[in-house]
């Protein structure tokens, strides 16, 4: 039996409650290409799984393991992964348009270029991800943790990371045109060249953040704590008063 072939089986038998209380064991299985659109996976030991090329859409990862796996262009749009672990995962040009992933572990994942447009990372860690090059526009990503996260180039419009931590993050050349980072930690960040036009920055912290030739138009600055950042006459005019 072929390793999509134990999922295939894992599956059904858990709709006729043959495994009802059994957790699948997929580590390490070769599961490139597999059509799990929608399956009931909550809770399964994937880490180290090849998934690329996956179709995940709307499937339950719920609880699940996912450390280390490849998930490389895999389509996980609109899936649920709350408190899915995905530590050091690689999800490179993934789909995760609108995926559920709110209190996960991502520390350390690769993924760049993957389309995370109104995806929930609310509580999310996300230490020292690289997100280069990612669309997260309209995310949501409340009060997550992106300690030293790389996410230079990144589309961020409109998405909302107030109270996150980004403590020496990398955001160098981000688009994060109306994006929300009130009360946001962003000491140490590098912001330079980053696009901020009409960004809420009202009682984030700035402290040593480098805002090089970023563009501040319109930027809601009230209560935002600024030692040690230096800004030009031009940026502090385009400040919002």
């Amino acid at each position: 039996m072929t390793d999509i072939e134990n999922v295939l089986e894992y599956l059904r038998k858990k709709t006729t409650g043959e495994t009802e209380n059994t957790k699948g064991n997929f580590n390490k299985m070769y599961l490139v290409g597999a059509k799990l659109s929608g399956a009931n996976l909550e809770g399964v030991n994937l880490s180290f799984a090849d998934l690329t090329d996956a179709n995940l859409s709307g499937a339950n990862l719920i609880d699940a393991n996912l450390t280390g796996a490849n998930l490389t262009r895999a389509n996980l749009k609109k899936a649920f992964l709350k408190d899915a672990i995905l530590k050091n995962a690689n999800l490179k040009d993934a789909n995760l348009v609108m995926a559920k992933l709110k209190g996960a572990n991502l520390a350390g994942a690769e993924i760049s270029k993957a389309d995370l447009s109104g995806v929930d990372l609310i509580g999310a860690n996300l230490v020292e991800t690289n997100l280069t090059k990612a669309v997260l526009e309209g995310a949501y990503i409340r009060g997550a943790n992106l300690l030293a996260a790389n996410l230079a180039d990144t589309n961020l419009m409109r998405a909302d990371f107030s109270a996150a931590d980004l403590i020496r993050a990398c955001l160098a050349g981000a688009n994060m045109t109306k994006t929300n980072l009130t009360g946001a930690n962003l000491s140490g960040a590098n912001l330079s060249d980053a696009n901020l036009t009409f960004a809420r920055l009202s009682d984030a912290d700035l402290s040593d953040a480098d805002l090089t030739i970023a563009n501040l138009k319109g930027a809601s600055l009230s209560g935002v704590y600024l030692s040690e950042v230096k800004l030009t006459e031009e940026q502090l005019n385009q400040i919002k008063k």
